[in-house]
């Protein structure tokens, strides 16, 4: 009986413990849950955000056309003034905004949008289907002369070719073609149709980009010649039809945007006033941050450390990516082996670390992260994913290079020719560094770098057997990051890469209207090109961006480097703790 009682009493102490762990000490009350503040908003008129940013002399101003914005801060400001059919949420994916409602016919050729009722400008002047067709015409329209309109973003639409290429009539704002009331049709004024001249699944990630958005064809044609109407749209106490109107433009940088009180969205913009100032290099707008004029700015690489050492420092993954480019019709990179050898041979960590001071993350991916149909498993030529795959595979890359030379030298390395590689800049340390970790892995291997003015110009099928690009996707769908380098014969496509089994995948992908199914076949096609070095990824770009503490409620930049619309809707400045 001493054993039964000495284990009840054993098992009594032990349900005490376990009943003290539960209420946190025995006899002791837990401490009341610790509440989070919220912070308490300023009041409305100190809800001022200014950024500051760098303009002309650093590329990152040029034009307020949505027909023709292209650099992050152009993109963000027609964002907030002009209307989009579709616009990112916060996970980088389609939503309607100025459309209701949308749906896809069954062929995938005609999309139909159902506009909001009562859309307008802030002078009153109504927004509606017949709005979105002139203005998605405009941006094709052979006279503007908007080349990223139809190459990147509008081509899928139905004679969009030929109308592009249409010759503009002599002293003409506008061609005297059309496609509005053929492929762009407005049964009533608040139904769209657009026809497609094929399938294109990403369609609609294209209707994100500033080409498709509404432009005022009052003001436009008033002005009729370019932008020359964006000069004026500041008059009458602004213009706009989004979240925000623009109301001061000047030559001295510095762009204001105001809350649109005539919104038609649901809820309006917590922040009053956005000011921008563009000085004309990135230090000069981080030492105006530090010295506390603004909110928002994009540190240089050379101040990462001590913007990272501050509050608010974030980096961002965005939808550039750096490649090196074997040229497939050029011996001896037509050789699958050796160009498996050079991807291999390379510590990406390192070689990211030495040519991009904090600015890019190593990758191996055609499809960078953030952009919906990334692959974390994506695997190198030897099979390795993950943290694993950004090292060096020297052993691997020996063993091809032997092979390749056995085969194609007699076995010797100095019957090997030299390889020329060819920087479309200068010779960077990067590539220097990228070098010396071939002739290391691959002994005997000789690679020669040197820049040539005009690169672009050489003819890639006979003079150039090994460059590097930067490709910048403008809206975060894989469509963009991978067709144009890698499909047998598309405009980008300058190294001659042909793969049957990842063009017929991405010919299945671009048609597809099943999204997962989608994301699964530009999967496998990436997967199929990384593995035999079609492009060899380097790194990711990464917006690097400081905000005051005081800007809350989700803002933040997307790998588009923009913030949503959804996100400045909800995002305030509070007060001081």
């Amino acid at each position: 009986m001493r054993f039964a009682r000495a284990h009840l009493f054993n098992l009594t102490a032990l349900l005490m413990i376990v009943l003290c762990l539960a209420l946190a000490s025995c006899g002791q009350p837990n401490p009341p849950p610790k509440i989070e503040k919220t912070p308490q908003p300023r009041p409305d008129s100190q809800q001022i955000l200014r950024i500051l940013d760098q303009g002309n002399d650093g590329l990152q101003l040029n034009s307020l056309d949505p027909a023709t914005a292209y650099y992050r801060a152009e993109l963000q400001i027609t964002q907030l003034v002009f209307p989009s059919l579709v616009t990112l949420d916060t996970h980088e994916q389609p939503v309607d905004w100025a459309a209701a409602s949308h749906e896809v016919s069954s062929d995938g050729l005609t999309y139909t949008f159902h506009l909001r009722p009562n859309l307008r400008w802030s002078d009153g002047t109504p927004i509606d289907a017949t709005t979105f067709a002139y203005s998605i015409n405009r941006g094709l329209d052979p006279c503007l002369h908007s080349y990223s309109s139809f190459f990147l973003y509008l081509s899928a639409i139905k004679g969009s070719e030929q109308f592009y290429n249409e010759p503009c009539p002599l002293n003409a704002s506008s061609a005297s073609a059309s496609l509005i009331g053929a492929s762009l049709l407005t049964p009533d004024p608040l139904t769209l149709r657009i026809l497609l001249d094929h399938p294109s699944g990403g369609f609609l990630a294209a209707l994100t980009y500033p080409p498709a958005y509404a432009v005022a064809k009052h003001l436009v044609e008033k002005y009729r010649f370019s932008d020359e109407w964006i000069d004026h749209i500041t008059e009458n106490g602004g213009f706009g039809g989004n979240l925000y109107k623009l109301t001061r433009l000047d030559n001295a940088g510095h762009i204001t945007l105001t809350r649109n009180e005539a919104f038609w969205g649901g809820a309006k913009p917590r922040i009053r006033t956005i000011e921008y100032t563009f000085d004309n290099t990135s230090q000069l707008a981080w030492s105006d941050y530090t010295g506390g004029h603004g909110d928002v700015t994009f540190p240089p690489t050379q101040e990462f450390d001590a913007a990272r050492a501050g509050k608010g420092f974030h980096q961002t993954p965005t939808l550039l990516v750096y490649y090196f480019r074997p040229n497939w019709r050029v011996p001896p990179l037509d050789d699958e082996r050796l160009r498996e050898a050079f991807s291999l041979a390379l510590d990406r960590k390192a070689l990211v670390d030495t040519a991009f001071n904090g600015a890019s993350q190593p990758t191996i991916h055609i499809i960078p992260e953030g952009v919906n149909g990334y692959n974390k498993d994506l695997r190198d030529a030897d099979g390795r994913s993950g943290d694993a795959a950004l090292t060096a595979d020297k052993e691997k890359a020996g063993a091809l290079w032997q092979s390749y030379v056995h085969d194609k030298c007699h076995g010797d390395p100095e019957q090997c020719s030299t390889i020329y590689f060819m920087p479309l800049g200068y010779v960077s340390a990067g590539v220097k560094l990228a070098i010396q970790m071939w002739e290391e892995a691959m002994p005997g291997v000789r690679v020669e770098a040197y820049h040539v003015d005009g690169v672009l110009e050489v003819d890639w099928q006979k003079k150039v057997p090994f460059s590097d690009l930067g490709w910048y996707a403008d809206y975060p769908d894989p469509q963009q990051l991978v067709e144009p380098l890698i499909h047998t014969g598309a405009r980008d496509n300058l190294t001659g890469v042909s793969l049957p089994a990842v063009d017929a995948l991405l010919d299945a992908a671009a048609s597809n209207q099943d999204q997962a199914g989608r994301m699964a076949q530009y999967q496998q096609a990436e997967q199929l090109a990384v593995s035999q070095a079609a492009v060899i990824p380097i790194s990711q770009g990464l917006l690097s961006w400081v905000a005051t503490p005081a800007l809350v409620g989700g803002w933040a930049y997307t790998s588009a480097e923009s913030v949503p619309l959804s996100a400045w809707q909800s995002a305030y400045l509070a007060k001081s703790a």
